[in-house]
C-alpha cells in the first residue's frame, strides 16, 4: 500500500545528533487513525502497537520491517497513519516520523488481517540503526533469517553417496536435511529387521537406497514412505514377509514419484504387496512379487505401473490389482493381466492393459 514519510519537529533536532554520532534507535512503531502535524508530540489517535524487528541496510538506505496483526488489536479501528518513536539522547522517547496511508485501512480486531510495512529510513552509511522494541510475540528477522537464506539459495547441495550396513540406515536418514537439494544415494548391504522409514523429505534432489555391488539388502519388516515430495528410487532391495503378517509390504502415502527397479516382493500369503494411497505415482521395473494376498492396493488417485520381465515374475498370488477412488494400475511388458493372482478387484478406478485396453 502506498505511504508517504513526514519527519516531525522533533525529529530535526534528533537528526543534529545523529550526525555527530548518536545511533538512531526505534523504541516503537505505532498504529493510528487520525490526521496528525508534524508537529505533534505523539499520535493523538494511537489503537495499536506493531511488532518490530531487526532493521536491514543497504548503502544510505536502513529498512525496519513492522508487522501489524489484527489478532493482537483491543478494538476494531480504521488505519490512516504509523508513527515512528525513536529515543533521544536528551529528551528521551519522541514521535520521529509520521507515515500516512494513501488509503485507510479498516482493521478488524480479532480477525486474521496481517500487514507488513517496510519503512524506509535514508541515513548515512556509517550511522547504526537499532531497535529497542519486542517484537511482542511474533516471529522476528532474526530466527525466521535461516529459513529464508535456505529458500532463497543459488547453491545446491553436494552430491552424497554412502556405504552402510543394514543396521546403520535408519539413523543415516534421519540426520539427513528434509529439504534435498543435491542427490543422495545410499549403498547397503545385510539384513534390516525393523521397518524402514521415509517421511517428510523435499525439494529437487533425490533420495536413492540400493543394494551394494554383489552384495544383497533385505528387508524383513517393510517399508513405510509417506510426505514425501522428493523422488525416490528403490533399487535391487530384497522384500520378505514372515509368516502371518497381514500388513503392507511397501506402504506409500502422500509421495511423489517413487521408483521401485529389480526389487523382490515374497510375502506371507496374507499381507499386501503395495499399498498405495493418496497421489502417489510408483514405477516398479524388472521386479517380482509372489505369495501375496494383494500384490497391490492402489487408492484415491494413486498411479502405478508395472513392468515386468516375465509373466514368472508375478506367481502364487490371490488378488492382483485392487483399484479404488481413482486409483490407476498400468500394465507393461510381459506383465500378466493379473498379477500372478485370481483375479483383480475394481471400485472406481481403473486397470490397463501393456496394449491400452481396459481390463
Amino acid at each position: 500500500m502506498d505511504m508517504q514519510g513526514y519527519f516531525t519537529t522533533k525529529s530535526l533536532a534528533l537528526s543534529a545528533k545523529l550526525a555527530a554520532g548518536s545511533v538512531l534507535t526505534i523504541s516503537r512503531v505505532v498504529a493510528g487513525s487520525g490526521k496528525t502535524q508534524t508537529t505533534a508530540a505523539a499520535l493523538p489517535g494511537p489503537c495499536q502497537t506493531l511488532a518490530v524487528n531487526s532493521p536491514t541496510q543497504s548503502g544510505n538506505t536502513a529498512t525496519i520491517p513492522a508487522t501489524l496483526a489484527a489478532a493482537s488489536a483491543s478494538g476494531s479501528y480504521t488505519l490512516t497513519e504509523l508513527g515512528v518513536y525513536a529515543n533521544d539522547p536528551d529528551e528521551g522517547e519522541i514521535l520521529y516520523k509520521i507515515y500516512k496511508l494513501s488509503n485507510p485501512v479498516i482493521i478488524t480486531a480479532g480477525s486474521q488481517t496481517v500487514l507488513r510495512f517496510y519503512l524506509e529510513e535514508t541515513v548515512s552509511e556509517d550511522l547504526n540503526v537499532a531497535v529497542s522494541c519486542s517484537p511482542a510475540g511474533l516471529i522476528t528477522e532474526e530466527k525466521f533469517s535461516h529459513v529464508r537464506d535456505k529458500v532463497m539459495a543459488t547453491n545446491r547441495m553436494t552430491a552424497v553417496t554412502r556405504t552402510l550396513a543394514a543396521g546403520e540406515l535408519q539413523a543415516f536418514l534421519d540426520s539427513l536435511p528434509r529439504l534435498l537439494t543435491g542427490n543422495v544415494t545410499v549403498n547397503v548391504s545385510g539384513t534390516l529387521t525393523e521397518a524402514l522409514s521415509l517421511h517428510n523429505f523435499y525439494g529437487p534432489g533425490f533420495l536413492t537406497v540400493q543394494a551394494a555391488e554383489n552384495e544383497t539388502f533385505t528387508l524383513t519388516k517393510g517399508l513405510k514412505g509417506s510426505n514425501c515430495a522428493v523422488s525416490m528410487i528403490l533399487r535391487g532391495l530384497t522384500f520378505t514377509s514372515a509368516e502371518g503378517n497381514t500388513g503392507d509390504v511397501l506402504y506409500f502415502a502422500d509421495c511423489g514419484a517413487v521408483y521401485l527397479d529389480t526389487c523382490t516382493v515374497t510375502g506371507s500369503g496374507q499381507d499386501t504387496g503395495i499399498f498405495t494411497d493418496r497421489h502417489n505415482q510408483i514405477s516398479a521395473n524388472s521386479c517380482q512379487f509372489s505369495q501375496l494376498n494383494n500384490v497391490m492396493i492402489v487408492r484415491n488417485n494413486g498411479m502405478v505401473w508395472i513392468n515386468c520381465d516375465s509373466a514368472d515374475d508375478c506367481h502364487d498370488n490371490q488378488v492382483g490389482a485392487w483399484v479404488s477412488h481413482g486409483g490407476i494400475v498400468l500394465l507393461g511388458g510381459s506383465t500378466p493381466n493379473q498379477l500372478g493372482g485370481s483375479y483383480n478387484k475394481k471400485q472406481g478406478g481403473m486397470i490397463v492393459k501393456a496394449d491400452g485396453t481396459l481390463l
